[in-house]
């Protein structure tokens, strides 16, 4: 009886250490399975955040994309509220002296051919003296090494004369080639420097193809924005000291027709915004007003050989007549003005559309619309009255 009770003692005592085995084995299993499920959410949490960081930088590498396209729209804008101003801190005059081109020289490429090549030394080759017991028994052995020696030396000496027979013939043609070409360059040079004094002479004695040149030059050199055509012809009558200039003008396509762009984060878009047609029409006339008065300013600063009375201006586009489709080439802009009037305004505190007013300039009323005003001055009547010459880019 008594061994049933520990029998059945054992078998509980057994059966109890397996069910808290068992019990043990599904917390651990629920254990692993929380971590498992721990760390599917924290991937997943991490994939949302790199997403979301991805998400977050694209969508900022687009908004610095629209405020870039902003920023060039402003800048653009103010290079079209500036045209009059740009130039005033110019000189306009051109020194002829800066027009002369010094002669490029190269570096003399040929100092290695001006190092003669060390002459053998007879010790180089000269066999040791015998000593000793050698002095009795080599004698003939140290002859002919002697002899030998005597013959290796000779031949480096004559090898080492043809060398600097060579070198010096290829010095002289070397230095001969570039003092020539040093000459060549000198003279180009001097000539350039010539022609060039040539035109100053002949521009402040007045000569008409110089004085066209000159001041060709002078609007070829004045900087514009973007799109600015910058053609014309120039005509120089010098009975009346006057200069004539038809100034092709941009269209107005030179003023941006978006005012601003948006990105739309929802979207993934750049919204634009149109600029007011109010807003490009007075942009663009004060443009060309500003390209009117700086022409004439630039002419007048640069007469330093005061060769200039009188400069008139005929602004005009080449574009298409809407009503029509035909190219057109309307005059917007007539200005004739002379140095005194001209030299009396501060352009630096001028509204420009009001100061050609007050130069009595035509204007046309629409020039967006391209309705063409009277050009005061026919530049071709001029030309063919065969009192001026003409320049420029057409």
């Amino acid at each position: 009886m008594a061994r049933r009770r520990s029998l059945a003692a054992t078998i509980a005592q057994m059966q109890r250490e397996a069910a808290r085995a068992q019990a043990q084995q599904i917390r651990a299993q629920q254990a692993a399975q929380r971590n498992a499920e721990r760390a599917r959410a924290a991937y997943a949490r991490a994939q949302a955040a790199e997403e979301k960081e991805r998400k977050r930088l694209y969508q900022e590498s687009r908004a610095a994309d629209v405020a870039a396209m902003n920023e060039a729209l402003e800048l653009r804008m103010q290079a079209l509220a500036t045209i009059l101003p740009a130039t005033l801190q110019v000189d306009d005059h051109i020194d002829f002296e800066s027009l002369k081109r010094p002669a490029t020289i190269p570096a003399w490429q040929h100092r290695h051919l001006e190092v003669p090549t060390p002459a053998p030394q007879w010790e180089q080759f000269a066999p040791a003296e015998p000593t000793g017991v050698g002095k009795l028994f080599g004698k003939s052995k140290y002859q002919q090494a002697l002899t030998a020696a005597q013959g290796q030396f000779q031949q480096a000496t004559a090898h080492h004369q043809a060398q600097e027979r060579a070198r010096i013939q290829a010095l002289a043609e070397a230095r001969a080639a570039y003092e020539g070409m040093v000459s060549a360059r000198k003279a180009d040079a001097a000539r350039q420097h010539a022609e060039i004094d040539a035109f100053r002479n002949e521009y402040e004695s007045g000569d008409p193809d110089a004085v066209v040149s000159y001041y060709d030059m002078v609007l070829q050199r004045s900087s514009y924005p973007d799109g600015f055509p910058q053609h014309f012809k120039i005509a120089f009558v010098p009975e009346s000291r006057q200069l004539v200039v038809e100034y092709e003008l941009p269209t107005v396509d030179i003023v941006p027709a978006i005012k601003q762009h948006r990105y739309v984060k929802s979207t993934d878009s750049i919204n634009e915004s149109p600029r007011p047609a109010t807003q490009i029409k007075s942009t663009y006339a004060a443009a060309i007003a500003q390209v009117a008065l700086r022409t004439v300013h630039e002419l007048f600063e640069a007469d330093r050989g005061r060769h200039l009375d009188v400069v008139v201006l005929n602004g005009v586009v080449d574009t298409i007549d809407p009503a029509s489709g035909q190219k057109i080439r309307p005059c917007l802009i007539t200005l004739r003005t002379t140095r005194d009037t001209f030299g009396a305004l501060d352009l630096a505190h001028v509204d420009p559309l009001k100061c050609l007013q007050h130069l009595s300039a035509g204007v046309s009323r629409a020039c967006t619309e391209l309705r063409s005003c009277c050009c005061v001055f026919s530049f071709v009547g001029a030309v063919e009255a065969g009192r001026s010459l003409c320049r420029g880019a057409w």
